[in-house]
């Protein structure tokens, strides 16, 4: 089934904004700085990456939009990961944006940020149709593995098998779009993290973080990003 693509638009103070939920996508002037912060820093990801061996790295995703998590993740991946690790990424859209806009968007990251520049080409030159279902992209001549569940994250989680490392729960605000955070979600995320996994997002809405510690996650609410007074992360 064909979805409905994402529509969204630059604001005239440089904000990328949703016009389905009503959000931004990012803080303005400081997207790539968030992104490290919130999911990068709070799932410890440089020591993590760094500490691998010729295994693989699971992160799993609850909200693609603009890829930028993956981006700031591969990249991080790619300078601190030893030779012969592998990371792989799956992340739920249930509106993925259309290759023309993403391309604008990637044009703008890439002037930011030169060294996510063949990862921006990588996806652009193999972006699936904008149907629903699994659609896989490898990168960096392999070692990279992007798994884009294009639907409704309630049809797309049951259907995800295996253990993640680490998740990014970054959908849009829970009073906006509350299906991404709907309570019979976190269980599905609690089965498949594996033993010491971990997980951030910029929310601490109550009922995400109590059913959180209900499935056996130690959470916390720390500080959040620029105007954002507090964020979650957690670990099983």
């Amino acid at each position: 089934m064909t979805l409905k693509p994402a529509r969204l638009q630059w604001s005239e103070n440089g904000d990328l904004e949703s016009l389905d939920y009503g959000d931004v996508y990012f803080q303005r002037g400081s997207a790539f700085a968030e992104s490290d912060y919130v999911f990068l820093q709070h799932n410890n990801l440089p020591a993590r990456f760094a500490a691998l061996g010729g295994e693989s790295f699971h992160i799993a995703e609850m909200g693609f939009g603009t890829g930028l998590n993956f981006l700031r993740a591969a990249t991080l991946f790619l300078s601190t990961a030893p030779a012969g690790a592998r990371l792989v990424f799956t992340s739920i859209e249930k509106h993925p944006i259309t290759p023309e806009m993403l391309a604008q968007v990637y044009a703008h990251f890439s002037a930011q940020a030169p060294e996510m520049a063949a990862l921006c080409a990588g996806i652009l030159a193999q972006y699936p149709p904008l149907i629903e279902g699994f659609h896989t992209l490898l990168l960096a001549e392999g070692c990279i593995r992007l798994t884009l569940c294009f639907g409704e994250a309630a049809n797309c989680l049951p259907q995800i098998s295996g253990l993640f490392d680490a998740w990014f729960l970054d959908g849009f605000s829970p009073a906006k779009n509350p299906d991404m955070w709907h309570e019979a979600l976190f269980p599905l995320i609690a089965a498949r993290t594996r033993g010491g996994g971990t997980l951030a997002s910029f929310s601490v809405a109550g009922h995400m973080r109590r059913a959180l510690a209900a499935l056996g996650f130690d959470v916390r609410k720390e500080k959040g990003f620029g105007i954002k007074w507090s964020m979650t992360a957690a670990r099983k």
